[in-house]
């Protein structure tokens, strides 16, 4: 048992992960988030509920879910972690010249990864076919 669902989360998603002497699973087993909902959703008695879903490369699968005010803590917590890879390709987009104006949850790191290779590459070709012997200092 875990001190709440944000706790729960971050033991899940960091590696090598042990909760205790529980092992979740090893150092070389990567997990992220698979389903999160944008907002929360309000149950028939009007309390808060939130739900979110953890797959593991190893096929391991987690559901971590709040009722009430936690529900709203672990919403934040969540969307804070898949942004989390995204931003660390921010500083290297602006090394190239580009300012993201928009990342969101629905921007992934496989798209953001992508960006930053293509225009390392667009660039490195741009300068490969420009005349370097004819540029003088």
């Amino acid at each position: 048992m875990y001190a709440n669902s944000v706790v729960a989360l971050h033991m899940i998603l960091e590696s090598p992960t042990t909760a205790g002497d529980r092992f979740i699973h090893s150092s070389d087993v990567s997990c992220k988030i698979s389903t999160i909902p944008r907002q929360i959703t309000y149950l028939e008695n009007g309390i808060q509920y939130y739900c979110i879903e953890v797959t593991c490369d190893d096929g391991s699968e987690f559901a971590i879910q709040e009722y009430g005010d936690e529900a709203e803590t672990l919403c934040r917590e969540a969307h804070k972690c898949i942004l989390c890879p995204l931003t660390s390709y921010i500083p290297e987009l602006e090394s190239l010249g580009l300012k993201p104006n928009h990342i969101n949850e629905l921007n992934d790191n496989y798209e953001m990864e992508n960006l930053v290779s293509n225009i390392k590459q667009a660039f490195f070709q741009d300068y490969k076919s420009s005349d370097v012997n004819s540029i003088s200092l």
